[in-house]
């Protein structure tokens, strides 16, 4: 399988030199991309079709129904994977892809009795603050979420830029589940921890 996908990867990056994708699938018919510019590995965005909105629809209004019986506030934050970031290069793969402001839309729509916090990023922060291998944060991108989430409930931001140090880990190796969906080999991240 690594073989194939790697004879695969060969050949889109050859073609690759005649076109200049900013973004291209890891292997034929893979739900993984590779970013050009910096070889971070994405989740190729899912269509924004009729089946994936009537399924935020259905979630939204169980929220609603939840929030409305809980009496309290209920905040909902939707985290921004890469295949609903619309400024990466992958939202050229998919021509009518599903993004951030669509599906909060979707949420601030159906669940009225929740408060969705905003946690759109850009490419750029994305690329900071998730792993190039897999689709989960690095510390830097769950500390923004913590902030953001800290800041819509109207708590105090007990963490200080003083306090915070950050570390990279260059062993153990770490291969993420991108890494391994993509079928790819010796591609690994660092671990960042922040103390």
């Amino acid at each position: 399988m690594f073989a194939n996908a790697d004879a695969q990867r060969m050949w889109i990056r050859a073609s690759n030199l005649l076109f200049g994708w900013s973004s291209f699938p890891a292997y034929y018919g893979s739900d993984v991309a590779v970013d050009v510019t910096t070889g971070q590995l994405l989740e190729i965005p899912k269509a924004n079709d009729q089946e994936t909105r009537e399924k935020i629809d259905e979630v939204a209004k169980e929220l609603d129904s939840l929030a409305t019986k809980w009496g309290g506030d209920v905040y909902l934050y939707v985290v921004p994977e890469a295949d609903i970031v619309s400024d990466l290069p992958i939202f050229d793969l998919v021509s009518n892809a599903l993004s951030y402001q669509e599906i909060s839309a979707l949420f601030k729509r159906e669940a009225l009795a929740v408060d969705v916090v905003d946690g759109r990023v850009t490419a750029n922060e994305y690329r900071n603050g998730w792993f190039g291998t897999d689709h989960h944060w690095k510390a830097a991108g769950a500390l923004k979420a913590y902030r953001e989430i800290a800041e819509a409930m109207r708590l105090p931001d007990v963490l200080s830029e003083e306090q915070l140090r950050s570390v990279n880990y260059e062993e153990p190796i770490f291969y993420g589940s991108l890494t391994r969906r993509a079928l790819l080999e010796g591609h690994p991240d660092t671990i960042d921890d922040i103390l």
